[in-house]
């Protein structure tokens, strides 16, 4: 167990304003290129993560029953492998759905 969590840091409180240096040198790296990104078919999507989805990042993609989640996760799955050939990657993906007598219910909320 010891091994899997090398290398792991302590989390220590900053303020907001070193937060947001960070972020913004963080956004420009990912801009020029110096940190990885996955871009997909759809420029507005891309421009909304900066420039694609980061590497070694979890994506979660919610909305009530119906919307089309399973349809644009697939799209976007099919997209990044086919925009992103020269790139080495894997894509887990996790689905979970409700079960049958759950959906009624939620209908209710």
């Amino acid at each position: 167990m010891g091994k899997l969590f090398d290398g792991a840091r302590h989390l220590l409180p900053v303020s907001e304003r070193e937060s947001l240096e960070k972020g913004l040198i963080k956004m420009k790296a990912k801009r020029e290129g110096k940190i990885p990104a996955l871009i997909s078919a759809w420029p507005k999507f891309n421009d909304a993560f900066c420039d694609g989805l980061e590497w070694r990042t979890i994506t979660v993609i919610g909305a009530r029953p119906g919307i089309g989640k399973t349809l644009f996760s697939e799209q976007l799955v099919s997209d990044i492998i086919e925009k992103n050939s020269n790139q080495d990657f894997r894509v887990l993906k996790f689905q979970m759905e409700m079960v049958d007598e759950q959906v009624p219910l939620e209908d209710l909320v």
